[in-house]
């Protein structure tokens, strides 16, 4: 089991059996729902078909808006919508396949759900203060590395701004990235789902996606932003062009054998 949720089981049965505890486990912020969205759910009550499997049109509309506003590069047509990011982020290891590199320290799903999608996870340190993204120079090393033991490493995963460590990569970090995922050609997906609780403008984090969009998946979902872990929906922005196109139709067909549509009343 994920370590976050069996210490949240774990911390849910201390405290009803009368413990006082601290929960500080998974990212759940605790907040009621707001009522526009209690009301909007329950009029949604009586949608009980399937949708399409990448998400109803009017939603992946809605997420390539809030994307836009980000000053990303977003079309409708390339967003697949999901039960929560996390079970996107596992999809889209399936999808782009071969072997994942991960930033140490990280969030501890990434590493796990690459070992169960069959690939093997890279780890790359972090530069000093810079949390979320592997150093580039490392990254480069590492990827030649593995690719001269006969390895296969497609994907760089990145979390901005991250989890655990609660800060974020420079643009120049990031900019070395992009031109690292180019010269090795490994796409990157981004981790984003913590952004919108970055509460100072002065330290907006910017996007991978801003230096290599041609090669970056970004994935968000509400939980984080709108305190609706419950609800378990995410969305995931790919790349225009060839790549994404590619990704899209990958991504699609594991979507369609995984959960077949996202919740109808929840979208």
């Amino acid at each position: 089991m994920s370590a976050t949720l069996a210490a949240d089981e774990e911390l849910t049965r201390r405290h009803r059996a009368g413990e006082q505890v601290l929960f500080m486990a998974s990212g759940e912020i605790g907040l009621s729902v707001l009522p526009e969205l209690r009301e909007r759910l329950a009029g949604a009550a009586d949608r009980n078909a399937y949708g399409p499997v990448t998400g109803d049109a009017a939603l992946r509309e809605a997420v390539a808006g809030y994307w836009g506003r980000r000053g990303l590069d977003a079309d409708p047509e390339l967003v697949v919508a999901g039960p929560g990011s996390k079970p996107l982020l596992f999809a889209l290891m399936l999808a782009v396949g071969g072997d994942v590199v991960v930033p140490v320290p990280s969030w501890v799903s990434y590493t796990a759900q690459a070992t169960l999608a069959g690939a093997r996870p890279i780890p790359v340190r972090t530069p000093p203060g810079e949390g979320g993204v592997p150093d580039p120079a490392a990254l480069r090393e590492a990827v030649a590395r593995e690719r001269a033991a006969g390895r296969d490493p497609r994907c760089v995963v990145v979390t901005l701004p991250d989890n655990p460590t609660g800060t974020f990569a420079s643009p120049d970090t990031l900019r070395d990235l992009a031109r690292a995922a180019r010269d090795l050609d490994l796409v990157i997906v981004s981790d984003e789902i913590y952004c919108d609780l970055v509460f100072d403008p002065a330290d907006r984090t910017a996007s991978p996606a801003a230096f290599a969009p041609e090669r970056t998946v970004v994935t968000t979902g509400l939980t984080k932003n709108l305190a609706l872990g419950g609800w378990r929906t995410g969305a995931a922005l790919l790349p225009r062009g060839p790549l994404g196109r590619e990704l899209h139709t990958r991504l699609a067909a594991v979507v369609s054998q995984i959960w077949s549509s996202t919740a109808a009343p929840v979208q």
